[in-house]
């Protein structure tokens, strides 16, 4: 009687587990090519053990928010390590979902600004690199199956944040085109959702919730629920690094920015994950950040490059490049219809960029690199000629003295002036 009794407690425990599991999403943000900080944030949530085996209940959740890549050496090994969780989650009767962020997207656009040394050597050169980034590739066929837009009971999963103009179109539409832009047949539409506005790029979301103002976050839930034909409470996103290793529930817990840079090759080494119970039972929803200890830093490990542009020769696929200064300066690629050599010139320096000075709309500044119009040269030309003449005009009156030569010394550094100001 003891052994039946002892049996069926454990299948009811066992159920009992199941039925908790079941709403529970692990939210992991920004990770930046740091391997051990995303494995000791897996490890922590106990999604995986440390030989990297999946041990997560079945109907567990693992959803990370996108960039993955650059800044550290070790892209793709997380991407290598999230390909292996997938298929193993799957087996369990689990899920995992990779979202694209914007420094994805920036290697699919061949910008490679914030690629690190140690990312190009893995590959055994850049067009190692290159190939694999491709759409044939491992990495370049597997990113461009992730999505941008994901969706679990009332809560929107994204990057940056959606705002209200291409949350009206809805999750499938706003994912299509996503797919379609990134396998080379986008649209109209599918160009304006990377911009500085898109899903991937955007502050216009959490930068004014920061400030209390929430009117492009609720416009969006509104309209992305009118798309849906389903109501949606909340948002969460990455991007937008948050201070102090703290996540920010911000407007009534209606919008989650998680990203606190992690990453060790950022600022980061925070141990740290968001942790959704009961995501399906809104009559129990719950969300945590959970935190450990942050991770000894590493020296040095932070690098600033500014971006450097290579002259390149086109056979086939019209293939370009924006690199770093730390590549080499002569490579090829080829494979199959892709053919494509860079010559070894010099590297040439972007050119000048002044901060901008106007907000974008909702307030909140416009993203970095982002130039605004240049100074118009013919009024600055004009203005030269004027002081010009009324130089001349002053010194026939008698007012100033001076040769022509020193006329004609002025009008030169007037025009100088007046072109490098432009």
């Amino acid at each position: 009687m003891a052994p039946r009794a002892g049996v069926w407690l454990h299948r009811v425990v066992c159920l009992a587990l199941l039925v908790c599991a079941a709403g529970r999403v692990v939210v992991v943000g920004d990770l930046h090519g740091d391997l051990p900080t995303a494995r000791s944030i897996l490890q922590a949530a106990k999604v995986v053990d440390e030989d990297g085996v999946w041990i997560a209940p079945a109907g567990t959740t693992l959803l990370q928010t996108g960039d993955i890549v650059d800044r550290g050496p070790d892209s793709h090994g997380i991407m290598d390590l999230f390909m292996d969780m997938k298929e193993q989650a799957e087996r369990a009767g689990s899920t995992v979902v990779n979202l694209i962020g914007n420094h994805e997207w920036m290697n699919l656009s061949n910008d490679w600004s914030f690629v690190h040394p140690g990312e190009i050597e893995a590959f055994g050169g850049v067009a190692g690199r290159v190939l694999q980034w491709s759409e044939h590739g491992r990495y370049g066929a597997w990113v461009r199956n992730n999505p941008m837009i994901h969706a679990i009971g009332s809560t929107v999963f994204c990057h940056a944040g959606i705002m209200p103009q291409y949350a009206e179109f809805g999750i499938d539409v706003l994912n299509q085109k996503t797919f379609n832009t990134v396998r080379g047949a986008g649209d109209g539409l599918s160009d304006t959702i990377w911009s500085e506005y898109g899903p991937v790029w955007t502050r216009d979301i959490v930068w004014p919730a920061q400030e209390g103002h929430c009117a492009n976050l609720e416009e969006a839930l509104r309209k992305l629920s009118a798309a849906e034909g389903r109501e949606f409470k909340r948002m969460v996103v990455g991007h937008s690094i948050q201070p102090g290793g703290k996540m920010s529930f911000l407007c009534n817990e209606k919008l989650v920015a998680i990203d606190v840079g992690v990453s060790v090759f950022y600022n980061g080494g925070y141990v740290t994950y968001l942790e959704v119970l009961n995501a399906l039972d809104e009559t129990a929803f719950s969300a945590s950040q959970v935190s450990l200890p942050k991770r000894d830093e590493v020296e040095g490990v932070r690098v600033s490059r500014p971006r450097w542009d290579f002259n390149a020769t086109r056979n086939t696929s019209g293939l370009t490049l924006t690199l770093p200064e730390h590549l080499p300066r002569g490579y090829t690629v080829a494979k199959g219809d892709l053919s494509v050599h860079w010559a070894a010139f010099a590297p040439v320096a972007p050119p000048k960029r002044r901060n901008n000075p106007i907000a974008a709309p909702g307030g909140a500044p416009r993203r970095p690199g982002t130039d605004h119009p240049p100074w118009p040269r013919v009024p600055i030309l004009v203005g030269c000629l004027a002081a010009c003449l009324l130089f001349r005009r002053g010194r026939m009156a008698g007012s100033f003295r001076g040769a022509p030569a020193a006329e004609m010394a002025l009008l030169a550094v007037l025009l100088v002036f007046g072109y490098s100001a432009m």
